[in-house]
């Protein structure tokens, strides 16, 4: 009996992690416009859509394990932090992805979650959310100053507001895997003669990617470098 409500608590879980992703999916819908629009097809839609909500489901009840599934067994307000900041990232990824740009509306989101934090995540100080701000923004600011267009706006105040959420450490650890698998997929693109010197493609999914695993496991690996 007491295995069956854990595997029905793990469905519903499921289910529900699903569903916030979906509506996540739609409420994001608007970001294709113009010709990136025209590209998908109603199908491919809802073929995104619906992988979008299994992830969902897969992330929710992951966030649950990682972080305690709270009083009424579903997930902590700590969880649940976690797995919607997981699910703005992929948001915005899909955005830059889809149309080269990282709307204001995902920094914002990620800024109330970061705000939300101070009193959920309060092992994180103000002055090492602060460092974290600055930590990958900052050097990437100066990067862009220097050459016009090395990073996208959208990219430089996500790595801000996800700073002051993570902390510094997980900022740093999210830009160097961020970079590492950007690098790779354009290495790769470069040796497919996908690209050429001078293109450019969308950061967005891979410091989404960085930041996602720094969410879990950022400072252990800053202070496994450090140890080394």
């Amino acid at each position: 009996m007491v295995l069956v409500i854990s595997e029905l608590r793990g469905i519903i879980r499921f289910t529900l992690g699903g569903c916030i992703f979906i509506v996540f999916s739609l409420t994001a819908g608007g970001a294709l416009t113009g010709e990136n629009a025209v590209n998908h097809s109603r199908f491919c839609s809802v073929c995104r859509k619906l992988g979008r909500g299994i992830l969902g489901g897969i992330l929710f009840s992951f966030c649950g394990e990682y972080f305690g599934y709270g009083a009424w067994e579903m997930i902590s307000l700590r969880g649940l932090l976690a797995f919607l900041y997981l699910g703005i990232l992929i948001m915005a990824a899909s955005a830059d992805r889809d149309t080269g740009i990282i709307g204001n509306r995902f920094p914002a989101e990620i800024a109330l979650l970061g705000a939300a934090s101070l009193w959920l995540f309060p092992e994180h100080g103000m002055a090492e959310r602060l460092a974290g701000m600055g930590a990958a923004s900052v050097p990437m600011l100066t990067l862009t100053l220097i050459k016009k267009d090395a990073f996208g706006g959208g990219d430089i105040k996500l790595m801000a507001v996800s700073g002051f959420f993570l902390g510094w450490k997980a900022a740093l650890a999210a830009m160097v895997i961020g970079f590492f698998a950007g690098g790779a997929y354009c290495a790769f693109l470069f040796a497919r003669r996908k690209v050429s010197f001078g293109d450019s493609f969308a950061l967005g999914p891979f410091l989404a990617l960085g930041l996602g695993t720094a969410l879990f496991w950022g400072e252990y690996l800053v202070q496994w470098y450090f140890s080394i």
